[in-house]
Formats: structure tokens, sequence, C-alpha cells
């Protein structure tokens, strides 16, 4: 499976710039430093640090100050001064706009760099040991990788929100989405009066959702990553003398059927507050004529699961919990428990770092490895993925 090529030249120019003036703004020159978490770029000055989107590491910058706050200031965009050497001409006719990429503008092995760097600064700060960062796996698909997304629909059509509000940036195309959901685009037909209306777009079709389903329900967007995830969960979890493994946060069973599927003679549990994802899995079970003593599903949350549950040593527990993180409770409990090992999935490295720094601190537990996923290509958007095993030195 191939992905779109783009022929992306070298392009210094500046910006498309979307301002509502009611004041007179303040504009300034700045040197962009490094880019930082969440994919702006930033700059030093006399009143503090100032964070740019779409900018990239050395160049000089014509910018206007949009917002101001205690510890930082963020601006947009100009002109370009002094274009870094490594700048592209993005290919999505509305970047700079939309809120959805970071970083088309910039090579994707630098990318993957930039991402490996941030998290690897981010331990260090932390004062994290982990005994072997492993190199950031690269996305098979740098375009096209996206199996679902989500837009809104007004009387001229689909469209996104702009970087930092709600403002609408209608589209025709999305290059990050694969080719089946821009054919699906092309059959959206605008909303004639009314409120604009929300949708998921995939390659099966076009569905509106509710508020609590766009929520709660997760999957990961990016198929053959997700695929490289799984393997390299299996892969960890081979040499592992386990009997049992308990599926934290499971949402519908995207570790627990191919960890059964590899190593039939386990029992798992799998555990998702959702309650629609716990019934797929359910279906799933039936389906696959998965017998419920080697494989069981609750609806629930793990922070009141998780104490009540009987976890021996030969034990694996997999958690993959949303941006929050988890719990202090949870936490706690982990510390608690003396198992062969803790895979964690995380897809916000902040909330990774502070859940580790509770569980290594408190037990025994320890960072064992750790590697990133680029899930999603073109965004400063990470993937870690964690194992933590007991020291047994002391």
């Amino acid at each position: 499976m191939k992905s779109k090529k783009f022929s992306r030249k070298r392009a210094p120019g500046s910006l498309p710039v979307i301002s509502d003036k009611k004041s007179p703004p303040e504009i300034i020159e700045v040197r962009i430093e490094t880019l930082i978490f969440g994919g702006s770029g930033l700059a030093r000055t006399d009143k503090g640090v100032v964070f740019v989107d779409f900018a990239l590491v050395g160049e000089l910058l014509r910018v206007e100050i949009t917002e101001q706050k205690k510890d930082y200031r963020r601006g947009r965009i100009l002109e370009i001064l002094e274009a870094s050497s490594l700048r592209l001409a993005a290919p999505c006719p509305v970047f700079g706009k939309c809120g959805g990429c970071d970083w088309q503008h910039l090579p994707y092995s630098e990318q993957l760099s930039t991402k490996q760097r941030l998290v690897d600064e981010l331990c260090s700060r932390k004062k994290l040991e982990i005994g072997s960062f492993l190199p950031i796996k690269a996305s098979p698909l740098e375009w096209n990788y996206r199996n679902r997304i989500q837009v809104h629909i007004d009387e001229r059509g689909p469209y996104y929100h702009s970087k930092r509000s709600h403002k609408p940036v209608h589209i025709s195309n999305c290059p990050i989405a694969e080719e089946a959901i821009n054919n699906e685009l092309t059959k959206i037909k605008p909303v004639k009066g009314g409120e604009p209306k929300r949708v998921q777009v995939s390659s099966k079709g076009i569905s509106e959702t509710s508020d609590e389903l766009f929520g709660h329900e997760f999957s990961q967007v990016n198929s053959l990553q997700n695929n490289n995830l799984i393997a390299t969960v299996l892969e960890w979890a081979r040499p592992l003398q386990i009997e049992r493994f308990f599926d934290l946060y499971a949402g519908s069973g995207n570790f627990s059927f191919p960890l059964l599927e590899e190593r039939p003679k386990l029992l798992g549990l799998g555990v998702e507050l959702n309650s629609s994802s716990v019934s797929w899995a359910h279906d799933e079970l039936q389906k696959r004529k998965i017998k419920t003593q080697s494989l069981q599903f609750l609806c629930g949350s793990v922070d009141t699961t998780l104490p009540r549950l009987s976890i021996p040593p030969e034990s694996l527990i997999i958690l993959d919990p949303p941006r929050d993180g988890i719990s202090e409770t949870v936490a706690q409990q982990l510390c608690k428990i003396q198992c062969q090992s803790i895979f964690y999935i995380s897809c916000n490295p902040a909330t990774l770092v502070r859940d580790l720094e509770r569980i290594t601190k408190q037990s025994k537990w320890k960072i064992h490895r750790m590697q990133l996923f680029d899930m999603f290509p073109q965004t400063a958007h990470i993937e870690v993925l964690t194992e933590l095993r007991i020291d047994t030195r002391t």
C-alpha cells in the first residue's frame, strides 16, 4: 500500500493570515530557537517567550502578537524574513489555516527526530531513568494514513476548525486521510439553513454521531502503524512467563485479541468504561468463538475495578488510557502490585511522564524500555509505548 506522492519545493514565502483587528496589533521580529510540544516554535524576547505556529528552527519572523498570558505570548506569522533551509511547500492548500496539521512544511525525517528529542528531553528534565530508549518507529505512510476523520458541514460544505479557534476552514480533500475518505468527502452536500452538523467520514461512508460517542469512542486512526504497535506489544510480551493479562482501558480489545490469538492458553480480562466499545468486544468474542473463561470484558471504571482485582505474579498489565492518563488512585494501586510487567501506551507524553514518576518513585517498578510510534505524521502528536518491570536488585 502506497501513499500519494506530493511534489514539495522549498518555500520561503509567508503564510495566510486571518486577523480580527480590534485594536492596533503589536508586531515584532523574533528568531525561533526550537520546536516544542504541540508543534509551535519558541522564540525569546525581552518580554518573555513567544510561541509561533507553523514556524521552523532558525527562522527570523515578523509576527503579530495574538494572545497574552502570564508566562508566555502567542504570535502569528505575518512574514518570513529568513526561512529555514528545511522549509517545504505544504501540499495542502489550507495548511497554515486548518487546525489539523502542524508540520507539513517540515521534512518527515525531521518530524521524527523532533518527536524523539522532545520526549527524551522531557524524561531527562524529570530525571526518569530509562533502561533503553529505542528509536522512534516511523509510520508506514506519511500521507493518506487516517482511516477516519470528523468534519462539520454548513451551507458551504465540509470544514475543519482553524488553528486555535472555531472558525471554519472549508475543505474538499484532506491529504492525511485515506483516498476512500476523500472520495466520500465529494459526496457531502451543504447544509441548507439551520445549525452546522458534525459527521464522521470513513471508507465505510458518512455517519452522524452524538457528542457522547465523539467524546468516548476510541480506536487508532492509523491502521498500518497500529499493526506495528500491536506487533511490538506481542514481541515484548513473548519472553514473559505469564498466565494472565489485564487489559485496562481496553477499548474494544485492540491488544487483548492479538495476545490471546498468539497465546491461546492465556486468561485475559479487559476493563473499559465505554459501553459501546465493550459491546463491540462482546460481539467479537462470539464471532471468534472465544469462551468467556479465556477472555472477559467488564464495563466499568479502572479506578473502581482495579482495587477489586486479584492480580497474581504471573501476569501482564496493559494500560492504554485516554490523554488524561491514569489517576492518582490507579497509580497507587499499581505501586502495590507485583507482576511480570506493565505496558503503558500513551498518546500524551506529559501525562505519561507524570504517571511514570508516580509509579517509579513510590515502588520498585522501573522503566525497562520506551519506544515512540508516529501515529500522526504531519502533526506534533506522539504515541509512546513504555514497559515497566520490578527492580529485583533490592
